[in-house]
């Protein structure tokens, strides 16, 4: 199994905790984790738990390239038939190994999508990250397998994916292109931890969108198929868009037309406040809940268009 690591110190010990105990006979999988250029101490963490055991488990550097060459990084070293992908916060269930290779050999699947459980199972803030995928479909490399022929097959992930965001779709989607089905095994299952992100990290996230008009323009008719998932901008980012420049308008205009343009601008900064749900939460932490729920759709839509403009595609 593959394992991308990158300044995962505060929870790659959990993961590691959770891969030593897995139900799974341990000399028949071996974990490859990459670090890909950590500058906090998640090298050093894993280092330590592969020196227990390093017939089974492997350390490799990466070059900070991101987690699509990552992984292929470690694809070029994995020994096993299949090849199983999780991320460095995720909590595997024990029988998540057994589990996915009970099903495999049950189905003769060339390949499994596993369930995602965000945890705790809470509406989530703005500033948090927070992953799900509870019916299938969406193809995340936190709790993923393939046969490892098949992925050297159509080449492993496209680097050109800079992000920790649709790399993961694309090499699915070119897997269900030659007629490979990837069914989704509900009983395999890793568990997601919502957690907090730092505000100058949650305004750097909004640049993957930049990756959308890559899948896009190779995978046109899924990409539709995907897109309520992860459109660029929603309804309250459009509300929000607008009432930036009535608001701005409104301070040159008079009489009725004021009170539209105050209308359009106070519609739009209630719906992205009541969208980030600034009231909920710690109140010292009012104030960062307020802060991104204005500035992450102005961002996303930035770099959204910025990459269409790159592409000379709207997507």
């Amino acid at each position: 199994m593959i394992v991308p690591a990158r300044n995962a110190a505060n929870s790659v010990g959990d993961l590691l905790a959770a891969l030593a105990t897995q139900t799974l006979p341990r000399d028949q999988f071996e974990v490859l984790v990459v670090d890909d250029g950590s500058v906090d101490e998640t090298a050093a963490l894993v280092e330590a738990w592969v020196e227990r055991d390093r017939s089974r488990r492997r350390l490799l550097r990466g070059a900070g390239r991101g987690p699509a060459h990552a992984r292929n990084l470690a694809l070029a070293h994995a020994r096993g038939e299949w090849v199983a992908f999780t991320d460095a916060d995720t909590l595997p269930r024990r029988d998540w190994l057994e589990a996915g290779l009970a099903t495999l050999e049950r189905t003769g699947a060339q390949a499994l999508e596993g369930a995602v459980d965000p945890w705790p199972d809470l509406e989530p803030l703005p500033h948090h990250h927070y992953v799900s995928n509870r019916l299938g479909g969406r193809y995340l490399t936190a709790n993923m397998v393939y046969r490892r022929e098949l992925l050297e097959r159509v080449g492993g992930f496209d680097e050109e994916f800079p992000d920790a965001f649709l790399e993961d779709s694309d090499l699915a989607f070119r897997v269900l292109d030659l007629g490979v089905e990837i069914p989704f095994a509900p009983g395999m299952r890793v568990r997601h931890p919502v957690r907090d992100v730092a505000l100058r990290d949650a305004l750097r996230a909004v640049e993957r969108v930049r990756s959308l008009p890559l899948l896009a323009e190779k995978h046109p008719r899924r990409y539709h198929e995907l897109r309520p998932v992860v459109r660029p901008v929603s309804s309250v980012d459009v509300d929000l868009l607008l009432a930036l420049p009535a608001a701005g308008a409104a301070a040159r205009a008079r009489g009725l037309g004021r009170l539209v343009l105050l209308g359009v601008a106070a519609k739009g900064v209630r719906s992205a406040l009541l969208a980030g749900r600034v009231l909920a939460g710690p109140r010292e932490e009012m104030l960062v809940r307020a802060a991104l729920s204005l500035a992450l759709p102005p961002l996303r839509a930035w770099w959204w268009l910025l990459a269409c403009a790159r592409s000379r595609r709207v997507v």
